[in-house]
């Protein structure tokens, strides 16, 4: 067993250090102009719309550990976040565009949420649970459709309402010493850092269109003030409960710095942003930090299961 663990932790630490470079792992940059933002996301999603899976009916199809099938609406909304992008010099991607923002129509149940309804033991999304970060990006993703007038406002926009009210209702939402916080599923002693800006984003978007910011400026001022939570010198969290970022997670968390740096204006964002990015600079330090931490972990298990026996 031992032996075992060592491997995954070095399998793991290798990984980290090489870099992943898949679909998955793609770098989502800040777009350069903000004013753009309205029609295409705060990240560039442009690599998101080459998907190399299967796809049924124009949606991507993701197979969770290889073998169950998921409609995953993360992924199929980060697909159209990438065709939205394309779409700005190429309007042949209108049909496909129009085809997922149907689906999601479709699929809203009718509190507003998207649930997932695949069934797995392991994923914390799975058996009907919703996520605050796909609502958030569901509502980021109308929005834009929206306003690249692929669909009419008359007609989505009470959809839009329904998905950020759910998005901020107690199913959703976790409070830490009251400030407030989006969750990517609803495990309020994780609250996973990136998740809970995606819906975050959201509710920016929900907020302008209605023209005022006064719920964004909340849920901001909570992030604020758990941010040095998520504060691991140079480098990040990657949640609440401490775990510790993979590269890629940690240069998501500074590109996302960088875009609400911008869109509040506010310097502590900027503050961490810079200082994160210095850490890049002795990733292979903290990836093995991380690499150790996961293999005591897996240790933790391991006597865990030995003790029910």
């Amino acid at each position: 067993m031992i032996i075992k663990n060592l491997k995954y932790g070095i399998s793991r630490f290798i990984e980290d250090a090489m870099g992943k470079g898949d679909y998955w792992h793609v770098r989502l940059k800040p777009i350069e102009d903000m004013s753009k933002s309205t029609n295409i996301y705060f990240l560039d999603m442009t690599l998101k719309s080459y998907y190399p899976g299967e796809m049924e009916d124009g949606i991507p199809v993701f197979y969770y550990n290889g073998n169950v099938k998921v409609l995953f609406y993360t992924t199929v909304i980060n697909y159209g976040l990438g065709l939205l992008n394309r779409y700005q010099s190429d309007n042949s991607m209108k049909d496909e565009i129009i085809n997922i923002a149907n689906w999601l129509i479709e699929t809203q149940q009718e509190d507003g949420a998207w649930r997932y309804d695949f069934i797995a033991d392991s994923h914390p999304l799975s058996n009907g649970k919703a996520s605050g970060m796909t609502q958030g990006l569901a509502i980021s993703f109308l929005l834009r459709c929206i306003h690249c007038g692929l669909l009419e406002k008359s007609s989505v926009f009470a959809n839009v309402q329904n998905a950020v009210k759910f998005m901020l209702s107690d199913s959703i939402v976790s409070e830490h010493d009251g400030n407030k916080l989006i969750e990517e599923y609803y495990v309020p002693s994780t609250s996973v850092l990136n998740g809970s800006i995606f819906g975050l984003f959201g509710l920016y978007d929900y907020c302008v269109e209605i023209n005022d910011l006064k719920l964004f400026d909340e849920y901001v001022e909570s992030l604020v003030n758990l941010l040095p939570k998520y504060n691991l010198g140079w480098w990040s969290y990657y949640d609440l409960s401490g775990s510790i970022n993979s590269r890629f997670y940690h240069q998501l968390h500074i590109d996302m710095m960088d875009v609400l740096g911008r869109l509040t204006g506010r310097p502590i964002f900027k503050k961490y942003a810079d200082s994160w990015r210095v850490g890049l600079n002795f990733s292979l330090i903290f990836i093995l930090m991380k690499s150790m931490q996961k293999l005591w972990n897996i240790k933790k298990i391991d006597r865990n299961e030995a003790n029910k026996e």
